[in-house]
This record gives C-alpha cells, structure tokens and sequence, in this order.
C-alpha cells in the first residue's frame, strides 16, 4: 500500500483517541531511518508522517504513552554512527609498514596519529517527547544521574508522575538488571535509581 512502512523492527503506540497506532523503525534493507507512520483502523489507511526535529534514526528505543493528554516519551535506542579514530603508524588504514628507506624518509610522518572515519554502533540514553496531536518531537533535559546508554530496554508508565524503564542491552554483551525511575512532573524531569528486592 502506498505510504506503509517499509520496516522490519519498530517501536509502536496505539492512540485510542484517533483509533491509530504510530510507529518508527528502521527498513527492511536494514538501514535505519527517522520516518514515522500512523495507521488509521478505521480507514485501513497508512500515513507518513514527517516531523523536523526529531530524535534521529535508531534501533529498539522505548516509546511509551504516559498519562499526560497527548504526550508520549521515546528513550533511548541504538544507531550506527561514522566517527573519526586514530590509526596507528603501521595499520592498515595507514597501508602497513614500509620499506626501510622510506622508514628513514618518512619517520615524523609515520609516527604520527592519522584519523580514519569508521562506522560504530552508537548507544544512546536521550529522551524525547512526543505530542500526539501536533505530531511535534521535544527533546528533554533531564537532571540526576542517567541510567547509561541502552537499547531494546522495557519502559511503563505507572501513573501520572512516574515512567519506570528497566533492562536493554549496550555495547552488543551486557545485559543490565537494573531499574530506573524518570520523575515526570518536575522541570527537567529526574532520574532516580530504583532499589528492587526479591528473586
């Protein structure tokens, strides 16, 4: 159907007021992209959607209605990113050794960092808001100490005041168990550590 989404991983909201659910992702040639989409039940009808600013291209970031009117928060995610890195004199980004007399020729310039641009998965711990109705992206300030950079984590609103965000993955090996409490209702909203007990 023209406008569908053409992804293979999102994160999703059902907006029971417009009866349609919105979601973002990345596409099935596994290249992520910041387009956004609304299916509308009634009509059986897809809609894309273009907000600007927005929270960037991502993967397995929570979005999540809290119970303010209209407001959803999206936190988080995973992205490829192209950064710069030094190379050492005799990588093969710098095309390996050389021979002994452009050793001698060259020595300062061999030993000289060289930047190299390579692509990495870049974890993020953002948080952004989202009205509903204007289809408009904030980004949020948030105050006290963050929980780090994670993706594929799970995030709850339990009540008018508090989103609790647990678990996710960073850096492709570690999985946290830990729990985080975002306090909604003060400027900028808070972090807070949640002490859980039981097994």
């Amino acid at each position: 159907e023209q406008n569908s989404p053409n992804t293979n991983q999102t994160v999703g909201m059902f907006d029971q007021t417009s009866h349609s659910q919105s979601f973002l992702g990345e596409s099935r040639a596994l290249v992520e992209d910041d387009l956004m989409y609304s299916f509308d039940y009634r009509q059986e009808r897809w809609k894309m959607l273009a907000p600007s600013p927005n929270p960037g291209p991502r993967y397995a970031a929570s979005l999540t209605r809290v119970k303010q009117a209209n407001t959803a928060l999206l936190i988080g995610g995973v992205r490829s990113e192209v950064v710069k890195e030094d190379s050492p004199p005799n990588s093969p980004a710098r095309g390996g050794p050389s021979t002994k007399e452009s050793d001698d020729d060259n020595n300062e310039t061999m030993s000289s960092p060289k930047s190299v641009k390579c692509k990495k998965w870049v974890f993020k711990n953002d948080v952004w808001m989202l009205d509903t109705t204007l289809i408009k992206w904030t980004h949020m300030k948030t105050d006290g100490t963050p929980p780090f950079a994670r993706a594929g984590h799970s995030a709850v609103c339990v009540n008018t005041s508090s989103l609790l965000l647990f678990g996710g993955m960073h850096k492709e090996t570690h999985a946290p168990n830990e729990m985080w409490e975002l306090k909604l209702t003060v400027r900028p909203m808070r972090w807070t550590s949640v002490h859980t007990h039981g097994t």
